[in-house]
This record gives C-alpha cells, structure tokens and sequence, in this order.
C-alpha cells in the first residue's frame, strides 16, 4: 500500500512538473508573439514605405533605401534606377533598368563575346568599386589574354537574391542581351530565402514562434553572413520551404534549388550558350568538400562547369601566412566576410586562367566566326 501512494505522488510531481513545464511554454509562445508583432522589422512593405524616391546623390545609403518593388514576382525586389549613392563604403550607381551596370546596347556589336553573369551580393561587389569587381576584371583579363575579339561582360546581380531570383533576372532580362556565356556566381545560400522576405506575422498564426526563434537564431549564428543589416541575417537564415512564406516557397530549399539548377542548364542546352557555376571563394576554402558531397547532384546535371579554386586560393593564403579565407585579405573586413578588392581580382585571374587552360576561350573565339 505504501509502495502504491509513493508511486501515485510520484506520477502527481511528473504530471504536475509537464502542466508546469506546459503552462511556462504557452507563457514564453505568447510573448514571443506579442514582442514579435511589436519589434518585427526587415519586411519588403516596411522597406517600401520607408525609401520614397532615390536618395539623394552621393550620400551614403541602406540597401532598404535602394530597393524598389519588382514587377516580376520571383525577382520579387530590384534596385532602383539612376542611383548615385554610397553602400558599404562604395560608390553604388545603377543604370535605366536598376543595374549596377553601364547603360549596354541590346544589340551585340560585330566581333563581340558577352558573357552575362547572375549572382547576389558577392557578384554585385558588395563593398568593392566598380571596376574591381570580380566580372569587370574578367573582361579586362579576357581582353588582354584574347585580343582576337572583344569580351563584354553585362552584370545582373543584387544583395540578397537567391537561385530563384537569379534565373528570373536572367530570364526577363539577361538573355536580352545575347549571351555567348552564362556565369552563375553560386553561394550555399542561394537556397533560401531572399533577403527582405519577412512576413508582418499574425499573433494567431499557426507555428511556433519559440522553433522559428531558435531555428533562425542557430542558422544566423552558423551563417556569419558579415553584415549589420538584421533583416539581410534573418532571410537568409530561413533555408527550408516550411520555414518561407508561401508565396515564397518553391524557390527554397533543397528542391528549389535543384529545379533551378535544372532550368539554369535547359536554358544554356536550348541556347546552345555554356554555363559556368563560379563558387565563391569563402565556400571553396572552407566549405567545398560539404559542397562536393551534398551538392554532388549538381555536378552530374549536364552542360554545367563547375569552377571552384580551392587548390589555387589556398596556396595564395598560405603562402601570406594566413590559416583560412576569414579574417584574411581575401575578406571585405574582420566583421564582413564578403569578397574584399583582393579576391575580387584572384578570383577574376584564376577564371581567366581556367578559361584559357581548359580551352573554352578558344572554343568561344572560334564559334563567334561561325
């Protein structure tokens, strides 16, 4: 008999430590959610409503203040036309159709390969001048290394963009501009969720507010994205369907990013234009033997090339003393791990030398006399 009360008082303190336990999570759900409607920020809406016009010229600028809405929906948001402006430490100006990028005939000129590059924030020239990014150098070199006809590279990049963003930039407008060659600059990111992205939630929605606070606190830890802007962290840091707003979904996740690797590749076939995937240098130092096996599908999708460089960037680090890309001249800063001026102008040399070595220069030199 004693041995059955001690048991039914310990079967009381366990189902009173669950209620208990319960009743502090319902608690810590409902202030979440009442802190999240109070505090939420980052969101497209928001970012809308506070830019009204271009800013004004030669005047430092935030990307919130740089974007406008796009009238295609998987582009979701474009930069504004004409804007003479300062971001992150670099002059930023934008050509008619919000580019940063000179003002470029559709018609290509007689003589002439284009090579058309898409691509996020790393490709843009996050904090780089013009002119020193990686794609402006791949033109200079491939002028200087292939003078028997003039390389023109037109650049269709923006901060934030993921791989479904990208394809519908090239689509709407890259093609346009009759490529001979595509180059994707691919980031691990590219899989989720385009920066700005964040729904206005509702104090009803049905989630959890305390696994989507955890969830995105963990991936903004690990993703050490480099940059002061929360909204740029948050988006990014959702990277699974189930985690986007819905009207957002096809474009994240694992399926997401195959399906767009699969149409970057039928768009090249059909066109009959090779496709390059650039990896960025961060990841093909530290990331590449992850990127090799979890992304290893993408390699056996036909008409791709890979170029990734870690043998290469490697050596260069280490024979300057540096342990790894962070922290090392090849970073834009300490805090910022995007692409500095340096390896803008490593990565652009090695292209153009892996350009040369395999022979698709020759190859691209030949075809345009056909």
């Amino acid at each position: 008999m004693h041995a059955m009360r001690k048991k039914r008082r310990g079967a009381k303190r366990v189902l009173l430590a669950s209620i208990s336990t319960l009743l502090c999570l319902l608690a810590a759900e409902a202030v979440l959610r009442s802190h999240t409607l109070v505090t939420s920020r980052g969101s497209l809406e928001e970012a809308y409503e506070k830019s009204t016009g271009v800013p004004p010229a030669g005047k430092p600028a935030s990307f919130g203040e740089m974007v406008r809405p796009s009238n295609n929906p998987r582009i979701i948001y474009e930069l504004k036309p004409g804007l003479d402006v300062v971001f992150k430490g670099a002059v930023t100006r934008t050509n008619s159709a919000g580019w940063r990028e000179d003002e470029i005939p559709l018609a290509k000129p007689p003589g002439t390969i284009r090579i058309v590059g898409i691509g996020d924030s790393h490709m843009f020239g996050w904090g780089v001048e013009v002119g020193g990014r990686y794609m402006d150098l791949i033109e200079k070199g491939l002028n200087e290394a292939h003078p028997q006809r003039k390389w023109q590279s037109v650049v269709f990049a923006a901060p934030g963009y993921n791989l479904d963003a990208e394809l519908a930039a090239l689509e709407q407008y890259g093609l346009r501009y009759e490529p001979d060659l595509i180059v994707y600059g691919f980031v691990l990111n590219d899989r989720c969720l385009p920066s700005f992205i964040l729904d206005r939630p509702s104090f009803w929605a049905p989630r959890s507010f305390i696994v989507d606070y955890a969830y995105r606190a963990i991936a903004t830890s690990k993703a050490k994205s480099g940059t002061d802007d929360p909204a740029l962290v948050a988006a990014h840091s959702i990277c699974e369907p189930d985690q986007a707003p819905p009207a957002y979904r096809a474009g994240v996740g694992k399926q997401g990013l195959v399906s767009g690797f699969k149409r970057l590749a039928r768009i090249g076939e059909e066109r009959s234009i090779p496709v390059i995937v650039l990896v960025t240098l961060r990841d093909s130092v530290h990331r590449l033997e992850i990127l090799e096996h979890k992304y290893r599908w993408a390699k056996e999708i036909p008409w791709l090339k890979f170029y990734s460089f870690r043998e290469a960037v490697s050596k260069w680090l280490s024979s300057r003393g540096h342990p790894g890309y962070i922290k090392s001249p090849l970073a834009l800063s300490d805090d910022d791990a995007h692409p500095s001026a340096v390896a803008h102008a490593l990565k652009a040399r090695l292209f153009v030398e892996e350009m040369t070595t395999s022979g698709l220069a020759k190859e691209l030199v030949e075809g345009s006399d056909r």
